[in-house]
């Protein structure tokens, strides 16, 4: 959806807009609204009354998140220590990897913070991993998902895999009563959502990931791959699909740690549909026939840039 065209007046509510120009400071630029209707001026920002646009705010942050001390990201910026550091205390609770600089800048000295792997395959499969927080967040009992994530040594396998294999999760469609999704508003993944629809360099969904892998304190991966060979499932409903190579493939766009649980994340610009849900459940499923996890410590969850869809992947998949 262009948000220009879904723009409504905020004096009026009138969507009788029309764009008015630009307004200059000396850090960003903002487009100006003209209501024909109440004849009144406004700009359309998630953030305002900053010197700074949101972007740079999110990008200066996300560079210390990553390991580099204040003093780095001040002269690699050209922003004033003092402005970085009152953006940390701002968005602490937000970006909340800020709280734990000192083990990051310990543990960057030994290892990168963020680890991209890629898969040969036209969807451009690119899995990162954020090392510091799968280190140190993620328990040592949870071995199984720590053996998937660590792929490197299966890539020739999942290239030849992702590239040959004709039936993915995307494409699965689920009907279940969509009262039992819990849905709420402005949640974190909501927030930083509202910041990835600022980046102009970026895919919206691209710089999501971006945002919530260096900054969420819940976000340990992203563009998971996953896959089940269909033959060897024990869930009964997939063996009536016909795939070329016996297996069915998957990606989890964001994959995060909290509370004992993993949750499946996917970003969409629109209200979730079949199609959403059908994707997260069946990647969950792939996800727990590879590592043993439970789907009862599975979350489904679809989010934009205002709401929240959540279901438990065992409730999910009753209604399969």
């Amino acid at each position: 959806m262009n948000r220009e065209s879904a723009l409504t007046c905020k004096n009026c509510g009138s969507d009788n807009v029309i764009k008015k120009g630009k307004r200059i400071n000396k850090y960003k630029e903002v487009s100006v609204f003209l209501c024909k209707r109440c004849n009144k001026k406004f700009s359309f920002q998630n953030f305002n009354n900053k010197t700074y646009d949101i972007v740079t705010i999110a990008e200066t942050l996300s560079c210390y998140n990553c390991g580099h001390t204040i003093d780095f990201v001040a002269e690699k910026t050209n922003i004033p220590r003092s402005t970085i550091s009152n953006w940390q205390s701002e968005y602490s609770e937000l970006f909340g990897m800020t709280k734990y600089f000192k083990e990051i800048q310990k543990f960057r000295k030994k290892v990168a913070v963020i680890q991209e792997v890629k898969i040969n395959y036209p969807g451009k499969v690119v899995l990162k991993k954020n090392l510091f927080k799968i280190k140190n967040f993620v328990p040592e009992k949870e071995t199984e998902i720590l053996e998937y994530l660590d792929i490197e040594e299966r890539g020739q396998f999942l290239d030849e895999l992702f590239s040959n294999c004709d039936v993915k999760a995307k494409e699965f469609k689920v009907s279940f009563p969509f009262e039992l999704i819990a849905k709420s508003s402005n949640g974190t993944a909501c927030q930083f959502a509202k910041i990835a629809s600022e980046y102009k360099e970026l895919e919206i969904h691209e710089a999501v990931q971006k945002i919530m892998l260096e900054n969420d304190t819940k976000t340990i991966a992203t563009s998971v791959p996953v896959f089940m060979k269909i033959s060897s499932s024990g869930i009964p409903w997939l063996r009536n699909i016909k795939s070329n190579n016996s297996y069915i493939i998957g990606n989890i766009d964001i994959l995060q740690y909290v509370d004992n649980k993993f949750n499946i994340l996917c970003f969409s610009e629109d209200e979730p549909t079949e199609n959403s849900f059908g994707n997260l459940l069946l990647c969950a499923c792939c996800l727990s026939d590879a590592t043993g996890i439970p789907l009862r410590r599975m979350e489904l969850i679809c989010f934009d840039q205002n709401f929240y869809y959540q279901i438990k992947a065992s409730q999910a998949y009753k209604f399969v």
